[in-house]
Parts: structure tokens; sequence; C-alpha cells
């Protein structure tokens, strides 16, 4: 009984170590109190470090700027420069956070990406919807289509604003994915790093500051949100969705996004800005490159035939491997490797680099990396063997056998005959005499 209770608490052990291979242990992640979902990830490696409630249905607020703003790089290009003037129906319906546009009002299509993207702007949303869609159905078709496109299975928009709505519906994870696209726009990126915006005069208003509503890459409005590592993307809140924010960061090198849905906040402070700001900063130390195998690393060695020299060769892997892990990694414990030959045995010459098989890399079970393994040295070809080689093939062959065997045959045959004929002479030499 006490084995057994032994090995299930090693087993246990085992598996809680290992439960989440491209996460880190929950224990070094800060304490993410204040919010319903969260999600952190690296995009120099597509690696998801952390999660919180990353499959659960939320509303979208403010994250569904992203898609509009995407959808709209797309439409104009590099024709930024496109004026447009704003309409009655531009402007019917909106509602919550706008920068106050006037029917008859020209401005650029820049200038709406800038207001939408930086100031978190309804009413820029709207015009661009409508711009880019021809109607606000038909924008928000385009809008389906393109989640559907990423592979957000679990979204479903029916606004350009994220303004609520019963029956719009998203995941972090799915957020996630638009995020990461939007990240790839450079467009985007150049806006969304904003700290601040002087949209020039037009004809119907003066000009216009627009602070930008992601406190974490602005200290305009709050500073004590500010994170100087951060360069983006979008910030915003509804009363059913709590406040959200999705942040984007570049540490030493490697670029970060961290989504953080449903916190609240009190008389002091956003949670939203705080826990996305606690996460970039866990994970840009919680999680580095390691060398998890070394080129001259020893895998194996294959038997050689024909060798003048030697009877195997050694496999190595083709290159030392890095692999982006946990910090608190434990190389001997976590990482383990399986090798596949290709053959099992070898035929000299062989050349040194010579692939022989296959190397998996495994981080607590889940393959992280296929490599070649290769020879270690050449190894040349012994002629003697060959040839013993070449005339034991040949011999073992079913024609040669079939050729000895009647060989042998028509000898014994002849042996024979002669035997009889010699037999028969010697008899009548017998009887002459006789």
């Amino acid at each position: 009984m006490k084995r057994i209770l032994s090995f299930l608490l090693a087993l246990i052990t085992l598996l809680l170590t290992c439960a989440s291979p491209t996460a880190a242990s929950d224990d070094s992640v800060p304490p993410i109190t204040h919010s319903k979902c969260a999600w952190v990830y690296n995009v120099d490696n597509d690696t998801v470090l952390w999660s919180k409630n990353a499959e659960e249905k939320i509303y979208p607020a403010s994250t569904v700027k992203l898609m509009t703003a995407a959808l709209a790089i797309e439409y104009f290009g590099d024709n930024l420069s496109q004026t447009i003037t704003v309409t009655t129906e531009h402007l019917k319906g909106v509602a919550g956070n706008n920068i106050n546009l006037q029917i008859g009002e020209r401005l650029t299509a820049e200038q709406l990406l800038i207001a939408l993207i930086v100031s978190g702007a309804n009413d820029a949303a709207n015009v661009i919807a409508y711009t880019v869609g021809g109607s606000m159905a038909g924008f928000i078709t385009m809008m389906n289509a393109k989640a559907k496109e990423l592979g957000m299975e679990n979204t479903i928009y029916t606004n350009p604003t994220g303004m609520h709505d019963a029956n719009m519906k998203t995941t972090v994870t799915d957020i996630g994915k638009i995020a990461l696209y939007t990240y790839r726009l450079n467009t985007f990126t150049e806006i969304a790093s904003l700290p601040r915006y002087i949209m020039p005069a037009t004809n119907m208003s003066y000009q216009r500051t627009l602070l930008n509503k992601n406190h974490l890459v602005s200290r305009f409005t709050d500073p004590q949100y500010f994170l100087p590592e951060a360069t983006g993307m979008n910030a915003g809140s509804t009363p059913d969705a709590g406040y959200c924010v999705t942040a984007s960061a570049v540490y030493d090198g490697l670029s970060y996004l961290c989504i953080v849905t449903g916190a609240d906040r009190d008389d002091e402070k956003i949670y939203s800005f705080l826990e996305a700001r606690d996460l970039l900063e866990w994970a840009s130390t919680a999680y580095d490159y390691a060398l998890v195998l070394e080129s001259t690393r020893i895998i194996c060695e294959v038997p050689v035939s024909l060798s003048s020299g030697v009877d195997h060769v050694t496999l190595l892997p083709e290159h030392e491997l890095e692999l982006f892990l946990p910090a608190n990694l434990d190389i001997a414990r976590d990482i383990t490797y399986e090798y596949i030959l290709d053959e099992e045995s070898l035929t000299a010459p062989i050349l040194k680099g010579q692939k022989a098989g296959t190397l998996k890399v495994f981080f607590c079970g889940e393959e992280m990396a296929v490599l070649d393994l290769i020879t270690k040295s050449s190894v040349s070809k012994s002629r003697v063997l060959e040839m013993l080689t070449f005339i034991k093939s040949v011999v073992l062959t079913k024609k040669f056998i079939f050729i000895a065997a009647i060989v042998i045959i028509l000898a014994i045959l002849y042996i024979l005959a002669v035997s009889i004929y010699r037999y028969q002479r010697r008899h009548r030499r017998y009887i002459k005499r006789k």
C-alpha cells in the first residue's frame, strides 16, 4: 500500500509539473483577481504564456475596434489621404465615446483611423463602417467574414464600435487572433503607439487634441499606468463588459501581446491596466531561450557494414537547439528525446554529416522540435569486404543457386556415366580374357 501511495504521489507531482507544457507554473504569475479573463502571448515564438478563462464567451467591448481598424486599413491601403465627408447616415445612432464629428465635415481616412485607434471614437468607427462596407449591414458582414477567415470560431460581431449588444460575443482567444493580425499591420501599430494626436482644424471644427485611451502608452490622462515598453493597442469599457485592454509591448527585442477583459475599478484604480502591465512585466522575465540540445551531444550509434576500420558510427543532432521556455525549466526533468533511424544499419562509404535519422524533442511530453540526425564522421569502404560481400550476394541469389544445382546434378550424372562406362569396359575385357 505504501508503494502504491508513493507511486500515485509521484505521478500527481509529475502531472502538475507538466500539466501545461507551454505555460509557466501559476505560482509565478502575478495575481489576476480583478479581471474576468486574461491572456498573454509571445509573438516571436507563437507561444501562449498564460491565460485565464480564455475560452469563456464574453462581450467584446472596445476590442471590436481592432477588427474595424483592420478592415479599414485593408480597404484604404496607401490611399489614407482620401477625403471622406460625414453624412447624416454616418452619425445615425452614434453613442458613447466620440470626437463630435459634424454632418458635412470633411476628414481624411487617416484622421478617421487615428480617431478610431487612439481615441476610440465611435463616430469615427461609424463613418469608416459606412465608407468601407457601403452600409452598416455590409460592414458587419465583412467583420464576421474576416473573423471566420482568422479562425475566430466563437465570435459574432453586430456593430463596429463595441457598444453593448447581448448578441455580440467573443472569447479572449479570439481577441488574440484579431490582435495579432492588426499588430502585424504597420499602419495600425504606428497609430496605436501615439500618446496623443493633434488633429488639424477641418471645415467644421477647430483643432482637436486626441489623447490615447490606452493609458499604458500615454502619460497624458493618468500616468500611474504608463509602461515604457508598451506600444499599443486598444482600451475601453462598457458597463456589461467591464474594463478591457489589449496591449502590446517589446522587451529586449521580443514582442508580447496581452489581453485583459472584464476588469473592475475603484475610486483610484482601473485594474485592466494594472493587471495587463503586471502580466507583461511578468512575461518578460518568466520565459527565456534555453539551450536544450547541444550539437555535440551523442544520441546513438548505428552499426556499419563494409567498413575498413570501424563497425559503428555516432549520430549527432544537425544543430544545437534553443527553445523559448519557462525560465525555471529543469532540462534534465522536463526535456526528453526520441529518435527514429532511417535504417537499422549503414553501409560504407559514409560521409560526415550524412542524414541517418530523426530526433524529436519534447517538453513535458509535448513535441517542440524535430531535427535530423547526422553522422559524426566519415567512414571509408573496405575493398576486400566489398568483394566478399559481392561474392556472397551473388552466391545467395536464386539464379546462382539454381545454376549451381544444375551444374552439380550434371556433374553427378557425368560421374555416374563415366563410372558406368568404365565398369562396362572392364567387364568386357574380363569376358574376352575368360
